[in-house]
């Protein structure tokens, strides 16, 4: 009888376990999705941008250019361990302009007496930057992909603004 209740108590831990599991898969990034549409052939070329400096560690960046099919697409990838996300090379004005308007947008925030205010921008590819501001500290972050688990805080604000702008110049090399 013990025998048949540690069994059920398994199969149902065991069934709990892999139906969360699925549950916790997160959509294909675009990066991911172009590149599962190919057979054959795939190129990748990497080139490295300005690491990011974080709260616990680094976040590398990049422009990756991906050929397959004859088709060329790049993309701006941010990197931190297992977490990645990326945005595609034709919505990456729309970061720019989005950090932009974030940064002038935190000036003002700083000055403001609220106990907690976040201000983010989306991509439709999922990757997320924004600031907290928390008792008057301004605190910039990025989220590689919005279902991650994993925000990265940075700790030198400046290096994400190089990231970005060397890959604004990359891009327009490339295309």
């Amino acid at each position: 009888m013990r025998f048949i209740c540690l069994l059920i108590i398994l199969v149902a831990f065991l069934s709990f376990a892999s139906l969360a599991q699925e549950e916790s898969k997160s959509p294909p990034t675009n990066f991911d999705d172009f590149v599962s549409k190919h057979d054959g052939f795939i190129q990748i070329e990497d080139f490295p941008l300005t690491r990011m400096i974080l709260e616990l560690s680094y976040g590398e960046t990049r422009i990756r250019k991906v050929t397959a099919d004859g088709q060329t697409r790049l993309y701006y990838q941010v990197t931190s361990g297992q977490y990645n996300g990326s945005v595609a090379a034709e919505d990456y004005s729309a970061l720019m302009d989005a950090y932009a308007k974030l940064k002038a947008q935190a000036q003002d925030e700083k000055k403001n007496t609220r106990e907690y205010y976040e201000n983010k921008w989306v991509d439709r590819g999922g990757l997320e930057i924004g600031y907290v501001v928390e008792r008057k500290k301004l605190t910039w972050f990025m989220k590689p992909h919005r279902f991650g688990a994993r925000t990265l805080f940075l700790k030198d604000p400046a290096t994400m603004e190089s990231s970005l702008t060397e890959g604004s110049t990359i891009i327009q090399k490339l295309k």
